[in-house]
């Protein structure tokens, strides 16, 4: 997330401040959470199941890895955020998704969902601020500065780790 901050501080000087104080706030609560090591798929997010009528696959597992469970959990999360923010998604969808996937995670993990939801989301979301330069949108700049404030407003909503 430093060196994220640091390519969005270049990308776009008027943010460098911003950018900065973020990635420092997102880096220092990432060290402070706890060490987790369970399977996690790395990259997960609707993209990544197959549903047919015979059951459910999830598939493209070059990032699977050991780590964190509200890694894949906030990054799902995120990727529906982004979708409302583009406009291709109705922004009353993403707590309707996001509280089907938490309930079904909890109904499968038979515990509830981890505390750290909340910081993986808003570290998906900052990591997704490069996007629209690298997708060389008309309007990257602006995009870039949107999705960074909503990874601010989301962290914001994070109790702190530490």
């Amino acid at each position: 997330v430093l060196s994220l901050a640091s390519e969005l501080g270049f990308l776009c000087p008027n943010l460098a401040d911003r950018t900065d104080a973020l990635g420092q706030r997102l880096a220092a609560q990432l060290a402070s959470a706890p060490a987790m090591r369970c399977p996690i798929h790395g990259d997960f997010s609707a993209n990544q199941v197959l549903v047919t009528h015979d059951g459910v696959a999830i598939i493209d597992l070059d990032w699977a890895c050991c780590g964190d469970p509200a890694d894949d959990l906030g990054n799902c999360i995120a990727q529906v955020e982004c979708l409302a923010l583009s406009g291709e998604l109705s922004p009353g969808r993403v707590e309707l998704v996001r509280d089907a996937l938490l309930e079904g995670y909890a109904h499968a993990a038979n515990r509830p969902p981890p505390e750290r939801i909340g910081l993986y989301r808003a570290v998906k979301v900052f990591r997704r601020a490069r996007f629209p330069f690298r997708t060389r949108e008309p309007d990257w700049a602006r995009r870039t500065a949107f999705l960074l404030e909503r990874a601010e407003a989301i962290l914001n909503t994070v109790r702190s780790s530490a």
